[in-house]
């Protein structure tokens, strides 16, 4: 069979046309192009993804994400996902912070900007919260540390009775001393601010001394000292004057040879007649206060008291005063 040269130089071109077509095909790409959550399908005849958004006219800004990677070579159906870089604050010790991030999630947010988190710190919203334009993000540091302090620990009061004493009188035989102990708490802080603290140990270092308190006991009835109550034995209805010191105040001596002295405070020093009062008596004179017979005198008979006083003044003041005396117990 002869086949001149035009049939051959045909049948050779349309061999040529079928091989470029076959190629051409093998080549051709249909693309889908994912740009802020929109899908279009393109025929592309590029090798690799950043080809492609260079002929689809797309930029980049400098945190948006591709997927897959710009240098990826595609496949005939291959998928390209543009993500566009999100606006966020991120509030991290004590400074606001913004930022441009194109993660899918506040975790690899984190992580991509090289914030770091420490084992308690806290993220709200939660770290597995997807991304948001405009979303404020706040991480809180929480940090604990464990504190030793001395702290001081209350003496207890111990009040014990005293029958010979009368239920108005009270007084501490041993004065009460703080103890002290070493407590440590462990801290909770949030931002370096103590939100909570919990003791785990106490030692103690020093006991407290207990007070001790003497409180008399013995009965008592309203006489007339600023109407406190006090205790006695029997009352003496009596007539009061007065005598003061006339060799001055320290030099003036009673009948039992004791110095004479006027204690608003304590025992003042007063004349009796010791066969109706015995000297060493204690009592209650209202308007006085308490004395003690220590002095008698010529004129000091009976029911006759004569109280002391420091100066003339006082005692014309005293005067005269019929009044009951109250003979303490």
């Amino acid at each position: 069979m002869n086949i001149n040269k035009k049939t051959v130089a045909i049948l050779a071109s349309l061999l040529l046309i079928i091989i470029l077509v076959v190629l051409i095909h093998s080549k051709q790409k249909n693309i889908t192009l994912v740009v802020d959550n929109e899908n279009k399908t393109i025929t592309t005849y590029e090798n690799t993804v950043e080809k492609v958004l260079d002929d689809e006219g797309i930029t980049l800004g400098k945190k948006d994400r591709v997927e897959p990677a710009l240098d990826s070579k595609l496949q005939k159906t291959d998928k390209i996902t543009v993500i566009r870089a999100m606006n966020l604050i991120v509030t991290v010790d004590g400074k606001d912070i913004s930022v441009l991030s194109a993660e899918d999630d506040i975790s690899n947010m984190l992580e991509s900007e090289g914030i770091s988190l420490g084992k308690d710190d806290k993220v709200q919203p939660e770290k597995t919260s997807e991304l948001s334009d405009g979303m404020k993000i706040k991480i809180t540091r929480v940090d604990s540390k464990t504190i030793t302090e001395t702290v001081a620990t209350n003496y207890t009061t111990i009040v014990k009775s005293d029958n010979n004493l009368l239920s108005i009188f009270k007084k501490t035989t041993q004065s009460g001393v703080k103890g002290k102990k070493e407590v440590t708490y462990k801290v909770l802080y949030e931002d370096g601010k103590e939100i909570s603290r919990e003791a785990i140990n106490e030692k103690v270092v020093t006991e407290p001394v207990n007070e001790v308190v003497v409180q008399g006991t013995q009965s008592a009835v309203a006489v007339s000292r600023g109407g406190e109550p006090m205790s006695f034995s029997k009352k003496i209805y009596c007539r009061t004057t007065a005598y003061w010191a006339v060799n001055g105040v320290g030099s003036t001596y009673t009948a039992s040879g004791r110095q004479a002295v006027r204690n608003s405070e304590g025992y003042s020093t007063v004349a009796v007649d010791p066969s109706v009062i015995s000297f060493g008596t204690k009592m209650y004179i209202p308007g006085y206060g308490f004395a003690i017979a220590a002095d008698s005198g010529s004129g000091v008979k009976g029911n006759t008291i004569d109280v002391f006083f420091n100066t003339k003044g006082e005692a014309l003041n005293w005067a005269v005063k019929n009044i009951n005396v109250y003979i303490l117990d």
